[in-house]
């Protein structure tokens, strides 16, 4: 397709982050009850062939607007899926609606559409309107009117924003991005995420349109060729190993598969691989609990690397332990931030894009990695 607007633009919009783990305390759930939870849907999740998409823990959400005029929605920003959904005006949920009627842009679809995810479902039906990020207003663009949503209610968010290969979309629809592209609303053909770690921080994360954010990376990137652009983000990465000390390193897997997903969380794998990461995280700090004191993790913590084109990106306990502050007393808990998957694919989830700015270049079908800064 021509592109059709004039003066395309990079534009960056900040992304807030929210805590699953705090709205279910709150809800009066224990720790060890949210961590069965947290397994559960992540098991679901991970472990069948349903488009892959997550709002279990950590989230970053940002601001869209639909229609004329603009009706405003939070949604998740998800390299693992395609489709943009948001409830519907007769939807029973005290998330944003929204309301046809009330646009004058909008087009009818009436398209029926069932997405089951691992850890919920929605339904409803095709529209077409106008769609805005960060004041670029892509026409015509299809979402989904959510009439039915199941497993979506703990989530901060109204709807869910996919930014995935089109191949597996369910409305049978070209993502935003693509279409924002295409009408000539961005300068180039990619995307970059950073997402902060430090709960404290005054922004949670940033998204860029058209391009990167160079105030937010470090030295150059390594990128790694998307296998199938089809569906999802899926490279090839040469191993990951574990480093205990700087003299005691052990390799894990030679070669494998991974996907970037920003609607993940933490990091998934093997459950082999899974199982030697954690209980050498637990050794180091002399517990098996799933939930443990944050004050006695040991300053020397393994490292885990992933090489990925030739380059070694190594995580630090810094990254993949997650604290969170318990709202009943105050206190910081802390988890290890790598789950099991139950099949051979790695989920590069939330833990490692916080660590690593990550780069999504439609154009060349590559997905691009460096160093992060605060």
């Amino acid at each position: 397709m021509a592109r059709t607007a004039k003066n395309p633009k990079t534009l960056s919009i900040p992304l807030r982050r929210s805590n699953l783990f705090d709205r279910l305390l709150k809800k009066g759930y224990t720790p060890n009850e949210i961590y069965e939870i947290h397994q559960s849907r992540l098991q679901a999740k991970h472990g069948s062939n349903e488009p892959l998409i997550d709002n279990n823990d950590m989230s970053y959400y940002g601001e869209i607007c639909i229609g004329t005029p603009c009706q405003n929605f939070t949604v998740d920003f998800d390299t693992g899926s395609p489709d943009l959904w948001v409830p519907a005006k007769r939807c029973l949920t005290k998330h944003n609606k929204y309301d046809s009627s009330k646009s004058s842009t909008y087009s009818p679809d009436g398209t029926p559409f069932s997405i089951h995810y691992g850890s919920g479902a929605c339904s409803g039906f095709a529209s077409e309107d106008t769609v805005e990020v960060a004041g670029l207003a892509v026409r015509n663009q299809t979402f989904g009117e959510a009439v039915i949503m199941r497993g979506f209610r703990e989530i901060p968010s109204d709807g869910l924003f996919g930014m995935s290969y089109p191949g597996c979309s369910e409305l049978k629809a070209n993502p935003w991005f693509n279409n924002a592209y295409d009408q000539g609303l961005v300068e180039n053909n990619e995307f970059g995420f950073w997402f902060s770690r430090y709960p404290n921080g005054n922004l949670g994360g940033e998204l860029t349109l058209g391009g990167v954010n160079p105030d937010h990376y470090t030295g150059e990137f390594s990128c790694a060729k998307v296998e199938h652009p089809f569906c999802y983000w899926q490279f090839k990465f040469d191993g990951v190993r574990i480093d205990e000390t700087p003299s005691d390193s052990a390799v894990l897997e030679t070669g494998g598969k991974a996907f970037a997903d920003t609607g993940t969380w933490g990091i998934g794998g093997p459950n082999e691989v899974i199982q030697n990461i954690n209980k050498a995280i637990d050794q180091a700090i002399g517990t098996s609990s799933h939930w443990f004191d944050c004050s006695i993790i040991p300053q020397s913590m393994p490292n885990i690397t992933f090489t990925i084109s030739g380059t070694d990106f190594t995580l630090t306990s810094e990254f993949y332990i997650q604290r969170t502050i318990m709202v009943n007393d105050g206190e910081a808990h802390c988890q290890s931030g790598f789950f099991e998957t139950g099949r051979p694919l790695w989920v590069l989830g939330d833990v490692f894009l916080g660590q690593f700015y990550s780069k999504f270049d439609v154009a060349n079908n590559q997905v691009c990695f460096a160093e992060t800064k605060e």
